[in-house]
């Protein structure tokens, strides 16, 4: 008698349609892969897509291409710039300002200090001024805008949004200290001065012709010279200091320097005299 393992029955040959089919399901399965990795922030051509969707015209689903490329898995870098892709592409482009929004906050949510932090912020003060019609809630994204990016070139200009919507908000104290930043900025500091002098007009015309005076230092053009210029005149006659804004308008007429509402001002002023 033979002792040792036992036989095994002989596996059943396997039909060639089975094989098949089995060879076409992993293909299929490792194709799916590829092409999810390939979508996905990993690949390096990750934000090419989107960008070439953008290009062609088809922005909402670029946006939400590069809103999906932000939500999944892959390098911070990459989903980072997704993020703020998806969130400028619709705040700029599409008329959904609400979607803007959630975009904007969730990139500052998830990269407060990202790269374009600033921007985002900034986009949230012009969402909220102009199609949210929320000139506080718009200031103060503006500020934060200011706040985090102090160097940026824009930041002076996002300090003087910030004092006018904070104006147009009547919250009058708040937008004197915005502008009072602003004049810091020496591309915005006429503006800035111009928009002080405007607010104080009716509360303190000697501040307010102060605020002029300046912005006339600080003018960079003709144009905000004449305004400051008729913001200093119209101090001045609130100050009951008539001789003295008819001096200053016949000074500017003299010099050729009077525009059309300052010539008018001035004909007023000696036919009142």
């Amino acid at each position: 008698m033979r002792f040792g393992m036992p036989q095994r029955a002989p596996r059943a040959p396997v039909a060639p349609r089975a094989v098949l089919a089995r060879v076409v399901l992993a293909a299929l399965v490792v194709v799916a892969a590829g092409l999810a990795w390939w979508r996905s922030a990993w690949s390096p051509a990750a934000l090419d897509r989107p960008a070439r969707l953008a290009a062609a015209g088809r922005v909402a689903e670029a946006a939400d291409a590069y809103a999906d490329l932000a939500a999944g898995s892959g390098p911070a870098s990459v989903r980072e710039e997704a993020a703020w892709r998806a969130a400028a592409l619709t705040a700029v482009d599409l008329d959904d300002p609400l979607r803007a929004r959630v975009r904007l906050q969730r990139y500052l949510d998830a990269w407060p200090r990202g790269p374009h932090a600033a921007d985002a912020l900034a986009a949230l003060g012009e969402l909220y001024r102009r199609r949210l019609a929320d000139p506080a809630e718009a200031a103060r994204w503006w500020s934060r805008a200011a706040e985090v990016a102090p160097t940026d070139p824009r930041a002076g200009r996002w300090w003087l949004e910030a004092g006018r919507a904070l104006a147009a908000a009547d919250l009058d104290d708040e937008a004197l200290a915005a502008l009072d930043r602003a004049a810091e900025h020496a591309e915005v500091a006429a503006a800035a001065r111009i928009a002080t002098g405007r607010l104080l007009l009716d509360r303190d015309a000697a501040r307010a012709y102060e605020a002029f005076d300046e912005a006339l230092t600080d003018a960079r053009d003709d144009y905000q010279d004449d305004i400051a210029r008729l913001g200093l005149v119209t101090a001045l006659e609130r100050m009951e200091r008539r001789d003295s804004a008819l001096a200053e308008l016949d000074e500017a007429v003299a010099e050729g320097d009077a525009d059309e509402a300052l010539e008018r001002r001035w004909r007023r002023l000696r036919a009142e005299r």
